[in-house]
C-alpha cells in the first residue's frame, strides 16, 4: 500500500462517481454559464438594492457589452483594466471580455496610485473601466494616460428614485465626497454611450474565441507578506471552477438567495460570489459597498440562504447587538475563506448560528489567487471536521513535501503543493518560481503553506512558510499555532503573532502576540497576560509560546480583510500602534523584554 496521499487520493471516497467524472466542456465561460441556466431564464439572477434582474435579462445585457467592446476595438488578447467594486455593469463587462478572448485585469481601486499605474502600464491596457466616485483619487493618473476610460456608476442600475449616496454610502472610501465625477469628454465614455455605440454596429456573429490556455483574468495576490504579483488565470481554469466547484456545493440550490459581499477584484469574490453562485442558478444579492459592520443589518434585511465571506466578518457576529435576538433560520450555509480562522473562532460562530436557529456551520475552504481561488472545501457534512479545510476539488490533487521536495506520508507536516485544472499559468512579467513540473510532466503550485493531510484525506493548514519565526536559538515557530491557543481565551477578540528582533541578538526573532480584547472584558491586562501564558504552556511546547504580549485597540488588515502582518510590524517599529491601557496601565510594558531568551 502506497503511503503517498497524491497517489492514493483517499479523499475521492467522499465524492460520487458523477462528481469525480465531471466533464469540463470546451466552450467559453459565458457559454458555460448560459448552458447551466438555460432552463432558469425567468429566475432572478441578481438583486441590486431591490432591482431584480432575471437570467434572461442578465445574459442580454452581457451581449450588449460584447457588441460595445467590439465597437471600441477590443478583441482577442486586449487587456481591459477594472478599477471598480462589483457592480452589475462590471459583471456584464467581465463575461463580455472573456467571450471576446480579451483579458480582464482586475485591480483593487483602493490601492495606491503608483501600484495602479504599474498594473496598467505592465499589461498594455487598451481600455479602463473605472467607477466615477474614484475620480478624485484617480484623476492625476487617468488624465496622464492616453487610454480611454469607461465611466461606471453605482447609480446606473439602481431602481428608479433610489439614491445610492443614501443607500450604499461606502461603495469605496472615496464616497466620503461623492460629488466629483469624471469629465464628459471624448476620453471618458459613459456606460450609456458605450452601450449605444455597440447597438449601432449591428453585429450578427461574434465568432469562436475560446482557448482554454488563453489568459482570461489577471488577479493580484494578497500581498500580506510581500509585494503583490499578477497571477495569470487561463480561461480553462475559470471553466473548471464553474463545473467542479459548482457540482460540489450541494447546499446551494436553484432559486436560493446568496449574499455576495466579496469584491470581484479578489479571486475569492470573483469565483465564489460572481461565478459559482450564478452556476447554481441562485438569486445573488449584490452589495458593492460592503463594510464589515454592515453584515448584521444585511442578514436581517435580505434574510439570505447562503453567503461567503472572510473569517473576520463572521467573527464579529456573536458580538452584534442587532442580532442578539434575531431568527437566522433562513441561513443554511456560511462559506469562509480568504484568510485563516482559528478553531476557537469557528466553534464560537457555529454556536452562535445554532443559538439563532440556523443550520449553517462555518464551511471552511482553502484557496489562493494562484489556484484561481477555491481548491479545497468542507464541501459535505461527511467530510466536515473542525480545524480542517476539507478536501480538494474533483480532478485536483495535493501533496505535502519536505525540504528536499520528497512527498511525505499522512499526518506529516510539510509544504503543500497543489495541481489540477484550476491552477494559474504563472505570474505576469515574473519568473515562475511557484510552478514545478514533476517527472510525469504534471504541473504543481508551491503554495508556500505548511500543511498536514490526515489519513482520511482531510487538509489542515498550519501556517505560511514566510510567516514562520526562527528564534535566536534556531527553533522554528509557527505563529498560527500560538494564535490558535490565544484566541481560545474568552477575553480575546483578535490576535496576530509576528517575530520581532531583540537588542543584543543578531540572529532570530521573538514570537510576539498583539492582542485585541472583547468589549465585554473586565479583567486587568496583567491577569489576562498571566492566563494567556498559562494556557499557552499547557497547550504548546515551551519553545513555541509567545514571549511577549501587547494589548492593542485595533489590528491592521489588508483591503481584502486579511491579517496584515507586514503592516503590523511596520506600525510597531514606527510607534503608530494604539495600545490598550484602559484597565491596567502600570503592568503593561511597551518596551521589548529581554528576560525570555
Amino acid at each position: 500500500m502506497s503511503l503517498k496521499p497524491s497517489e492514493e487520493k483517499v479523499w475521492e471516497k467522499y465524492y460520487s462517481k458523477e462528481q469525480l467524472n465531471i466533464k469540463i466542456p470546451n466552450q467559453s465561460i459565458l457559454s458555460s454559464i448560459i448552458e447551466l441556466n438555460k432552463h432558469r431564464l425567468n429566475l432572478v439572477a441578481r438583486n441590486y438594492y431591490g432591482r431584480k434582474i432575471t437570467y434572461n435579462e442578465y445574459f442580454n445585457n452581457v451581449y450588449e457589452c460584447v457588441y460595445a467592446l467590439m465597437a471600441q476595438g477590443i478583441g482577442k488578447g486586449d487587456v481591459v483594466t477594472f478599477l471598480t467594486p462589483t457592480l452589475l455593469e462590471s459583471e456584464y463587462l467581465f463575461y463580455a471580455i472573456t467571450e471576446l478572448g480579451a483579458v480582464a485585469n482586475l485591480v483593487d481601486p483602493r490601492v495606491d496610485l503608483n501600484s495602479i499605474k504599474k498594473y496598467i502600464n505592465s499589461t498594455n491596457t487598451k481600455l479602463i473601466a473605472a467607477i466615477d466616485v474614484a475620480y478624485p483619487k484617480l484623476k492625476p493618473l487617468l488624465e496622464e494616460l492616453d487610454i480611454p476610460v469607461l465611466r461606471l456608476s453605482a447609480n446606473d442600475s439602481l431602481p428608479f428614485g433610489l439614491n445610492i449616496a443614501k443607500e450604499a454610502k461606502d461603495i469605496i472610501e472615496l464616497l466620503k465626497d461623492p460629488k466629483p465625477v469624471m469629465p464628459k469628454n471624448g476620453k471618458f465614455i459613459s456606460y450609456k454611450t458605450f452601450i449605444n455605440e455597440g447597438r449601432k454596429q449591428n453585429i450578427k456573429e461574434i465568432g469562436s474565441n475560446y482557448d482554454p490556455d488563453r489568459i482570461a483574468v489577471l488577479e493580484y495576490t494578497g500581498g500580506t507578506t510581500g509585494v503583490q504579483k499578477a497571477a495569470i488565470i487561463p480561461a480553462g481554469a475559470i471553466n473548471a471552477q464553474i463545473y467542479l466547484q459548482g457540482n460540489c456545493l450541494e447546499r446551494l440550490r436553484v432559486g436560493d438567495t446568496f449574499l455576495n459581499i466579496m469584491p470581484m477584484f479578489l479571486s475569492y469574490g470573483l469565483v465564489c460570489g460572481t461565478i459559482t453562485s450564478m452556476s447554481r442558478g441562485m438569486e445573488v444579492i449584490l452589495v458593492p459597498g460592503f463594510k464589515e459592520d454592515m453584515l448584521d443589518d444585511l442578514l436581517l434585511k435580505y434574510r439570505p440562504n447562503h453567503m461567503c465571506g472572510v473569517p473576520k466578518f463572521y467573527e464579529n457576529l456573536p458580538e452584534s447587538e442587532i442580532l442578539r435576538d434575531a431568527d437566522l433560520s433562513h441561513l443554511h450555509s456560511a462559506i469562509a475563506g480568504g484568510a485563516p480562522m482559528t478553531l476557537s473562532s469557528e466553534r464560537r460562530v457555529n454556536e452562535f448560528f445554532k443559538n439563532h436557529a440556523s443550520s449553517a456551520k462555518i464551511q471552511l475552504g482553502y484557496g489562493m489567487t494562484e489556484l484561481s481561488s477555491a481548491f479545497a472545501y468542507n464541501w459535505f457534512d461527511r467530510c466536515h471536521e473542525e480545524g480542517h479545510v476539507g478536501i480538494p476539488l474533483p480532478q485536483c490533487n495535493m501533496k505535502v513535501v519536505d525540504e528536499n521536495g520528497e512527498e511525505l506520508p499522512y499526518n506529516r507536516q510539510g509544504i503543500l503543493y497543489c495541481s489540477g485544472p484550476t491552477i494559474m499559468s504563472g505570474y505576469l512579467n515574473e519568473e515562475i518560481d511557484a510552478l514545478k513540473m514533476d517527472e510525469k510532466s504534471v504541473k504543481w503550485v508551491n503554495t508556500g503553506d505548511y500543511a498536514i493531510i490526515n489519513e482520511d484525506g482531510l487538509l489542515k493548514i498550519v501556517g505560511r512558510k514566510k510567516r514562520s519565526i526562527i528564534r535566536p536559538d534556531g527553533h522554528n515557530v509557527f505563529p498560527s499555532n500560538i494564535e490558535e491557543v490565544i484566541a481560545s481565551h474568552d477575553s480575546v477578540s483578535e490576535v496576530m503573532v509576528i517575530g520581532l528582533q531583540m537588542e543584543n541578538y543578531e540572529n532570530g526573532e521573538i514570537p510576539t502576540a498583539f492582542v485585541k480584547l472583547n468589549k465585554e472584558n473586565n479583567k486587568s491586562l496583567s491577569l489576562i497576560e498571566e492566563e494567556l501564558r498559562k494556557i499557552s504552556l499547557e497547550n504548546l511546547p515551551e519553545r513555541d509560546v509567545a514571549l511577549q504580549y501587547y494589548f492593542v485597540k485595533e489590528l491592521p488588515y489588508t483591503k481584502g480583510v486579511k491579517p496584515d502582518f507586514v503592516a503590523l510590524k511596520r506600525m510597531y517599529e514606527n510607534g503608530t500602534l494604539e495600545y490598550d491601557l484602559s484597565t491596567d496601565e502600570i503592568t503593561l510594558k511597551l518596551k521589548p523584554r529581554k528576560r525570555f531568551i
